[in-house]
């Protein structure tokens, strides 16, 4: 756990949004995205929860430096070559080689890039022999469910095969939780927990552009993107 938080921390998500996606994206501190309900009416889960990592890349940097010397690996010496894999994609090849940078700059970690045809990424980044690859999710409807279930260590979404019985506990209960209020905390209890383990690197939301009159009426927008 202290070397994935050692790599998520040494990641600049302002500099990939400004940069990279030209400021189409949000920089992500958690799992949840914007616009997705919490219990009490009008309210947003991603409010309520606020970012559960740090924000500030100065300070993230050192931490992240301080953590990889815990795990035994001070400014990345004796740490083997990692290998990040993502599928054939100009946008998704940028994101990669800023990463591989900011790794070899700020924490003197050696990565190799894997770039792999959509039909053999998939199947790949379900192996063990796969490290480190990009992974994307929209949503299939507006409710924390749909992102905290990719996880679960049954799931056929859990590529990276994160396992946690106390995530798994939570969120199974969840499921089948009639109290809105203490469906919503089991939520935010089993972000805190994939957060903690950094089972999971969230670096960007997506985000959509959306122009509409005030006048305009017969038409809305999802949380999740769905018009």
């Amino acid at each position: 756990a202290r070397v994935r938080t050692a790599l998520a921390l040494a990641i600049d998500r302002d500099y990939l949004k400004d940069t990279v996606w030209n400021g189409s994206r949000i920089p992500a501190y958690a799992l949840v995205p914007k616009g997705i309900p919490d219990a009490a009416s009008g309210s947003d889960f991603r409010e309520v929860g606020g970012d559960l990592m740090p924000t500030d890349y100065a300070a993230n940097i050192k931490k992240a430096q301080e953590l990889l010397a815990e795990a035994g690996f001070p400014n990345g010496e004796g740490f083997p070559e990692l290998e990040y894999a993502y599928n054939t994609n100009t946008g998704h090849q940028a994101v990669a080689e800023a990463v591989q940078n900011m790794w070899k700059e700020n924490l003197g970690i050696t990565v190799k890039l894997a770039s792999m045809e959509w039909d053999v990424f998939q199947p790949y980044r379900k192996t063990m022999d796969c490290q480190i690859a990009r992974q994307g999710w929209l949503g299939d409807y507006t409710d924390p469910s749909t992102f905290f279930d990719l996880f679960v260590s049954t799931a056929g979404t859990n590529d990276g095969h994160y396992t946690s019985a106390e995530y798994d506990k939570l969120v199974n209960d969840a499921r089948i939780e009639q109290d809105t209020a203490k469906r919503m905390d089991m939520y935010h209890q089993a972000e805190q927990i994939i957060i903690d383990d950094m089972g999971m690197i969230p670096i960007v939301f997506y985000a959509d552009d959306v122009l509409s009159q005030t006048d305009f009426t017969g038409y809305s927008v999802t949380g999740t993107g769905f018009k």
